[in-house]
């Protein structure tokens, strides 16, 4: 975040129909100490509302928004030294509510279900900048962060049958978060024009919470709460890089990096070689090549499964060691007289990642989440080119990436590789600008992916019956045939914006008119399990987004 102006207040801003921001800033005392605050918060979802409800005959409500918050002041102690306080405060909610009902040969079953994911963080930090001499500078900051993932789902039935009306309710909740502080020395030395060191320690302590789930029931006493155990750990680093010029053509940059994690009484350790050049063939062409090692202490569990996404993190115990990746790169770029292009190729492999077992999911938290996954390696590799245009009243770029991500575990998937649920083998980005004003001008967006890939049963039956609530039922036994066997459809949009301005004495005036999803294109937010009218199971696509017009006000002083 930049810092707040010394001198004099200003302000920006911008009100719309999707989202409203603004920013503040000005000098607390002048030439001495600034501040700076900025708001934001989405209402896609409000304005999506109705025309959801109208495609869908009021059946479903799909929603997503976002706001976050930022704020820091900057205060100059003497020419040597400043101080900067930070603060950021941000929660995404996504949901789905929906109604239906099925008739099964005397009885009418009408049920509304719910379900949410709401994720946010909060960081804080103080950060110590200090000049020691004209070749050497350090930074000094303290942090505390907060992370916390929350999910949940209500449903209710209403069963009509013989004259009698009975109504069931049941509600789940599974919530986790991690807590960070944290504090870091970092130093910047110039000895001369080819060399520049950066070298630096930092210790973070993690307060993990696995996950807690909750249950309630109207039926039976089935009120439940089970949790795992808090973790507490320490993870700690120093390293040290050079950035060099060799000649006036050639550049390196050499780095060490050594980490370390303290968790249940296990320590890991791990040192990690970096290495990258780049070499200028001639005023308009350069080549790169890198090699990098890394080791990260902190596992991203994801459902593999239909429903709500869950990406949860949970870190590397005595039982669960950390993840190491290695990659190598290469890659160019070329100027032209308004464009330039760039090409990289990339090929990395993975050891110590972690995924659920198959039946496994983060709410079976009758046992350790540590006995739920299995441990194993991951392959990943590309090419990306970006074609960009700079200059003249028409800018812009198109990027495409051709890639792909795998995953094998001895325990999954009968030991042979599968697809990540992040594999996403195409994805383009094009996105031009046109001014043909001053005041005027239009842009353009279009995006496209590959869709997630996801586990889908492929044959089911029924099980052996079972016993409950002074009843019996038989439980659907589903098999998969593969981990991730099924692809989600592709993800892609256009948006378009039209713009001017005037400028005033006070600051400046701008409108804009837009389309978001111009073309009406249903992308899957995610998939589930559902009914149809006569109690068949059907796998059933949510979005969130169709078609939305919007209108924006923006200002400045």
């Amino acid at each position: 975040m930049k810092e707040g102006n010394m001198q004099e207040f200003k302000g920006e801003g911008s009100i719309g129909l999707i989202a409203s921001k603004v920013t503040v800033e000005g000098p607390i005392k002048k030439d001495k100490t600034s501040f700076i605050l900025s708001a934001r918060r989405t209402y896609l979802d409000i304005l999506a509302r109705p025309l959801i409800k109208a495609a869908t005959e009021g059946d479903e409500n799909l929603g997503y928004y976002f706001y976050d918050l930022n704020g820091k002041v900057n205060h100059i102690v003497n020419d040597k030294n400043r101080l900067y306080l930070s603060v950021y405060s941000g929660d995404d909610k996504a949901y789905s509510k929906f109604k239906n009902f099925y008739v099964n040969d005397n009885e009418r079953t009408e049920y509304d279900e719910e379900f949410g994911l709401k994720w946010g963080n909060f960081i804080s930090a103080l950060r110590w900048n200090n000049v020691i001499n004209s070749r050497l500078f350090s930074n000094y900051t303290f942090t505390y962060s907060k992370y916390n993932f929350d999910l949940f789902s209500n449903y209710e039935e209403k069963i009509t049958g013989l004259g009698a009306t009975e109504t069931n309710t049941y509600s789940d909740r599974y919530f986790s978060g991690i807590r960070d502080w944290a504090g870091r020395a970092d130093f910047e030395f110039i000895p001369n024009p080819d060399h520049y060191f950066r070298f630096g320690t930092n210790v973070i302590f993690h307060k993990f919470s696995p996950g807690v789930y909750a249950s309630k029931s109207s039926v039976g006493d089935n009120d439940l709460q089970l949790g795992a155990e808090e973790l507490n750990s320490t993870e700690y680093a120093v390293y040290a890089e050079d950035d060099i010029n060799i000649t006036s053509r050639l550049k390196a940059n050499l780095g060490l990096h050594y980490s370390g994690f303290n968790t249940e009484g296990q320590n890991y350790n791990s040192l990690q070689p970096r290495i990258a050049a780049r070499y200028l063939v001639n005023s308009s062409t350069s080549v790169k090549a890198s090699y990098v090692t890394m080791a990260q202490f902190i596992h991203l569990l994801t459902n593999a499964g239909l429903g709500l996404p869950t990406d949860l993190w949970v870190p590397a115990t005595a039982n669960i060691g950390p993840q190491k990746a290695m990659q190598v790169a290469i890659g160019g770029v070329k100027n032209f007289k308004s464009f330039e292009l760039s090409a990289e190729a990339y090929y990395k492999t993975m050891d110590g990642l972690i995924e659920y077992k198959d039946g496994a999911t983060y709410l079976n938290l009758d046992e350790d989440w540590q006995d739920k996954v299995a441990a194993g390696e991951g392959l990943s590799y590309g090419l990306e080119l970006l074609l960009q245009k700079k200059v003249g009243k028409i800018s812009g770029w198109i990027g495409y990436t051709l890639s792909k991500t795998e995953r094998r575990f001895e325990e999954i998937n009968f030991g042979e590789w599968f697809p990540y649920k992040y594999d996403r083998r195409h994805d383009v980005s094009l996105a031009l600008a046109h001014e043909w004003k001053e005041n005027k001008d239009f842009s353009v967006v279009w995006v496209y992916g590959t869709g997630n890939a996801v586990s889908l049963p492929t044959q089911r039956y029924e099980g052996a019956s079972v016993n409950s609530n002074g009843g019996s039922w038989r439980p659907d036994i589903e098999y998969y045939e593969s981990r991730n066997n099924f692809r989600n459809r592709d993800y892609h949009r256009l948006d378009v914006s039209f713009s001017w301005w005037k400028t005033k004495k006070w600051g400046e005036r701008k409108w804009t008119l837009g389309i978001y999803n111009v073309y009406n294109r249903m992308n899957p937010f995610f998939m589930d399990i559902g009914y149809d009218k006569q109690s068949n199971k059907q796998v059933k696509q949510y979005s969130l987004f169709p078609i939305i017009p919007s209108f924006s006000y923006g200002f400045k002083f």
